[in-house]
């Protein structure tokens, strides 16, 4: 049993004046979004798909009426209502099975004389390579 607030299904006052507006203009925002999305200048009232613009240097340059730049904020504010946010996952448990191995000083020794780069690295030493890639010789 639920106590105050408003009842299931009863519309939200603030936004019913709106909703009203765009029913009787006869305007979908959501439809008017997926259409910049994709970029449907006809359906959007536009006469052409590309309108000519003059550079600074007089150049005339043809760019689209509707910009990628623009379709791409369309369609990611039309996803909005498709789908619902995703919030961050925090692990609040705690870590187990950790495995801690600690190497002895012969394990470290016998890894690092078997791999040729740690060799170099262990023992200071730079390949005649690497001196002449970084210029000195």
């Amino acid at each position: 049993m639920r106590y105050g607030g408003r009842t299931k299904g009863t519309p939200n006052k603030t936004k019913l004046p709106l909703e009203e507006k765009a029913r009787e203009l006869g305007c979908d925002p959501f439809e008017i979004l997926c259409r910049f999305a994709l970029g449907d200048w006809k359906g959007l009232g536009y006469e052409k798909e590309f309108t000519f613009s003059p550079t600074q240097k007089g150049e005339v340059v043809e760019k689209p009426i509707i910009p990628p730049e623009l379709r791409q904020k369309a369609a990611a504010e039309a996803a909005q209502y498709l789908y619902p946010k995703r919030k961050a996952i925090e692990h609040s448990g705690e870590i187990t099975n950790v495995v801690e191995e600690k190497l002895s000083t012969q394990q470290i020794q016998t890894i690092l004389t078997q791999d040729p780069f740690l060799k170099v690295v262990a023992n200071g030493q730079s390949s005649s390579k690497d001196r002449t890639a970084n210029g000195s010789s």
